[in-house]
């Protein structure tokens, strides 16, 4: 929704942070992928560059954290919809999204801010995406 605002290092960093919190509760699904790889066109970044890395999600949380705090929202932000795809979060899921709020400096408030508002518009972009035929 909002990476394109991203630097291109930071754009690398939520890429590897992409993939770890997809795969953070052990069940990384088609609609995650399909997320993913929406999420790397927004970046400019080519379908056959978009891969896992080896980092912590320490380390990329620690890189990240150093941004503005308008990148560090709009990565709250991104990883909160990802996580939130298949309609539900799991504890790990959950424990990511704290680490991240703390990571980042962000109040309470802005994390339900954001959980409220992906709650509300992530069935607009499930539809959206099976009216384009990327989805049954």
């Amino acid at each position: 929704m909002f990476l394109n605002l991203l630097g291109k290092e930071e754009k690398e960093l939520v890429l590897d942070l992409l993939f770890s919190a997809a795969n953070i509760d052990g069940d990384f699904d088609e609609r995650e992928r399909i997320v993913i790889s929406a999420y790397g066109a927004e970046m400019g970044i080519a379908q056959e560059n978009i891969k896992q890395s080896n980092k912590s999600i320490d380390d990329i949380l620690t890189q990240l954290s150093k941004s503005s705090e308008l990148v560090k929202k709009i990565v709250a932000l991104e990883i909160i919809a990802l996580i939130g795809v298949d309609g539900t979060y799991k504890e790990s899921e959950k424990k990511l999204l704290k680490n991240i709020t703390k990571k980042f400096s962000l109040k309470k408030a802005y994390e339900e801010k954001a959980l409220n508002w992906v709650n509300r518009i992530t069935p607009l972009y499930k539809e959206g995406y099976e009216l384009v035929g990327l989805t049954k």
